[in-house]
């Protein structure tokens, strides 16, 4: 798992605490300018594997995000050449080997 921030540590207690009513700023897709890279942010936890998917890497399976912690938070961070504020994306959430 890669180290969060503090700020990140205290949105993920709040979000599996049930009490930060500003989730959107931490899910979903954002751009950090201190990364120059977009964070992509998930909850998924019953999944195994979540994979993200847009037109930069042609809908495939071939950018996992890293689980964050055990209460199912995954994130994954993308250099802000491959992605466009205006692109879309998915992400692939895998569960027992089935998509």
């Amino acid at each position: 798992m890669r180290m969060a921030t503090k700020k990140e540590n205290l949105a993920q207690y709040y979000f599996h605490q049930g009490t930060n009513f500003t989730a959107y700023d931490y899910m979903g897709a954002h751009f950090d300018e201190k990364k120059n890279a977009y964070t992509f942010r998930t909850w998924a936890p019953n999944a195994h594997e979540i994979y993200l998917a847009a037109d930069f890497n042609g809908w495939k399976k071939t950018h996992p995000l890293k689980k964050e912690s055990d209460g199912g938070l995954w994130s994954i961070d993308v250099p802000r050449e491959c992605f466009e504020n205006s692109d879309i994306y998915k992400f692939i959430v895998v569960r027992n080997g089935e998509d």
